[in-house]
């Protein structure tokens, strides 16, 4: 055997008990961490929300979203028709703000402002500077109402907002809508009868309506000594015209 195969042979030789160690004592390190960890029972952890309140009566809260976006076709992209590259990625941003304003113990009017601002695309920045703007605005940013309804809380479990609001619903059949409406709708997701139903007005036409309507009631359920299910009997309903 040549002398470069036999070194070679010894090195190898030497180093894969020190992997197989290595490996071992990983495997023990993990065992021995599973062997001491104790799950959270419930009340082990309290969670508390801070309201900021500026007024009695009125809550105020808002979030930030930052999005990126990639277009890449071999063709020029449909979105962009003044545009002459196959590859577009833009950024955008939006703000918004939640008013809720408590008029009663269980009423409560509900205000979302959106800026409702255009992306800014990679061929805007690059753009010759004949064609940018050379005013003292860049992006305009339009305030909008996103949302506004009348909420109605009898209980934790149960909500009912009439006006512009968020809906998402979904049936059995795969129909799925989701967006921003004015109309009525009311949920339960807790108790005997869990339900969904509302009619929402989707156009100025007259007849261009959405309804929908889920129900969900257990007629009857069997647990074992552990408190899991072992037969129930469930009736479901799902609609959307």
């Amino acid at each position: 055997m040549p002398t470069c195969f036999r070194i070679c042979a010894i090195r190898l030789g030497s180093i894969f008990p020190a992997l197989i160690l290595l490996i071992f004592l990983t495997d023990v390190r993990s065992a021995y961490a599973q062997a001491n960890f104790v799950p959270l029972e419930r009340g082990d952890v309290s969670e508390r929300e801070e309201n900021l309140t500026f007024s009695p009566g009125l809550k105020l809260s808002g979030d930030y979203r930052f999005r990126t976006s990639k277009i890449h076709s071999q063709s020029l992209p449909e979105s962009r028709t003044e545009t002459n590259s196959p590859e577009e990625f833009s950024f955008d941003q939006d703000l918004r703000i939640h008013l809720r304003s408590m008029v009663h113990r269980v009423i409560s009017l509900n205000l979302e402002i959106a800026t409702n601002q255009e992306p800014i695309y990679r061929s805007d920045i690059r753009a010759s500077r004949t064609s940018r703007i050379t005013g003292s605005e860049s992006q305009a940013a339009n305030l909008t109402a996103r949302q506004s309804y009348l909420e109605l809380n009898r209980n934790p479990n149960e909500e009912t907002k009439l006006g512009k609001h968020v809906i998402n619903i979904g049936d059995r059949r795969g129909k799925v809508f989701s967006g921003i409406l004015s109309g009525f709708s009311q949920r339960c997701k807790a108790g005997t009868w869990c339900y969904e139903i509302g009619g929402m007005k989707l156009s100025s036409a007259d007849a261009d309506w959405l309804y929908f309507f889920s129900l969900d009631y257990p007629f009857w359920h069997e647990v074992d000594s552990q408190g899991e299910i072992i037969d129930s009997l469930r009736l479901e309903l799902f609609r959307i015209k």
